[in-house]
């Protein structure tokens, strides 16, 4: 005979229920179910999760522990409930069970399979960013069997530690210079990131215990390492740069320097992409979360800059690229990167790039009157970014149009 489905979402229902061996089992999808166990040892029930391998066909089952319903100012409301947290940890655990991951005790290593399988589903190049940043700096690290459980700050500390050194030691460069620490640091941190990243996800999708948070969510990652953004170049270098740089990679700087684009949205433009009778060019905002669709903006050229993309789009298709090499290839990070190289000839500071255009244009739009927001909106970022990183190019601005506002009040 079968038994009679019983109520588990609610914890007043969950109250009555009698003793027994067998969990109350409530399906959550198709080979999946969680359930819930009362016993006499402890007093309150214990969650577990079932789910059906579709390769053997066998139900395997695990513990899940124990979950409480958490209630706020409303006594009869539960802000979070012990149901949809147990369902959370199972489903958790069935993605692990599908990804390979057995371990009942589940390690940092588990923790970061699970993110690259579960957390970055459906997103091939964040995956293989992070599965990169895991197989160099965890996988053959003592950090990696290390429990989550037991994971503690010290373990992150020394492991960010051995980190900065791997890099130093790998690069050959002298760990007396202070710069080379600091990328060496920089480089840590953004490991750190994908671990942090990693085991956030683990404590949501219940592998371990929320209040273990506290060991990486703060005091681990390097302070000061954050160079600021690029050159801050003036318009005699970038006229020096754009003469010094050969044909057709000037072209291409060029446009760049007219556009205040990002290298790889200016390479990836075509001739349909500008209107030449209104002198807009409408371009893919590179920055943009991997699986999104694209966001498109338009920026409106000055005539000089108008004229020079028309030149690019003579006797081409409207599929064609704006911009190519000798080949006729599109422009990419490898053949852009040469940029750099034509810039030190030039004179530049070292370690100039091609997207340091990007930056010297946007101050020049800056010193030149435009707002934050206009700024923003043409080169396809933040008013809060335009600030952070400009902010001693608008302290200049305001400056000069306060004295231009006082000069009325002079003498009085």
């Amino acid at each position: 005979m079968k038994r009679p489905t019983r109520n588990i979402k609610s914890a007043t229902e969950r109250a009555t229920l009698p003793v027994r061996r067998e969990p109350y089992w409530h399906p959550l999808y198709k080979g999946l179910a969680v359930g819930y166990r009362v016993s006499k040892t402890f007093g309150e029930g214990i969650w577990q999760a079932r789910w059906r391998d579709p390769d053997t066909g066998k139900h395997l089952t695990t513990s899940l522990g124990h979950f409480s319903d958490v209630y706020g100012a409303n006594a009869n409301h539960a802000k979070v409930k012990a149901f949809d947290e147990a369902s959370k940890a199972a489903i958790a655990w069935a993605d692990d069970m599908r990804a390979g991951i057995t371990n009942t005790q589940p390690t940092v290593a588990d923790a970061c399979k699970h993110y690259v399988n579960a957390g970055l589903a459906g997103r091939p190049k964040a995956q293989q960013s992070a599965s990169g940043s895991f197989r160099y700096r965890i996988e053959a690290n003592p950090i990696a069997k290390i429990k989550l459980s037991s994971l503690r700050k010290s373990h992150l500390r020394d492991w960010m530690l051995g980190s900065v050194q791997q890099t130093v030691e790998k690069t050959g460069a002298d760990p007396s210079d202070p710069d080379v620490m600091r990328r060496a640091k920089d480089t840590a941190n953004r490991d750190f990131r994908h671990l942090r990243a990693a085991l956030n996800l683990a404590c949501s999708d219940g592998m371990c215990s929320n209040s273990l948070q506290s060991a990486w969510s703060t005091g681990i990652a390097f302070p000061g390492t954050n160079r600021s953004k690029g050159n801050y170049l003036n318009d005699s270098q970038t006229s020096v740069w754009i003469d010094a740089t050969p044909q057709p990679l000037r072209n291409f700087l060029y446009g760049l320097m007219l556009t205040a684009a990002r290298p790889g949205e200016l390479a990836t433009l075509k001739v349909q992409d500008f209107d030449k009778a209104a002198g807009i060019l409408t371009v893919a905002t590179g920055k943009r979360k991997e699986g999104r669709e694209k966001i498109f903006r338009n920026v409106v050229l000055t005539t000089d800059a108008s004229n020079f993309i028309s030149k690019q789009c003579t006797t081409k298709l409207k599929s064609a690229y704006l911009f190519h090499d000798s080949a006729g290839n599109p422009w990419n990070k490898q053949t852009w990167q040469e940029c750099g190289k034509y810039a030190i000839q030039a004179g530049l500071p070292e370690g100039t790039s091609a997207y340091d255009m990007r930056h010297a244009t946007i101050s020049r739009w800056l010193a030149g009157g435009l707002s934050t927001f206009e700024a923003a909106k043409l080169a396809g970022t933040s008013e809060d970014m335009i600030q952070r990183h400009y902010g001693h190019l608008l302290a200049g601005v305001t400056k000069i149009k306060l004295d231009s506002a006082s000069l009325s009040t002079k003498g009085h």
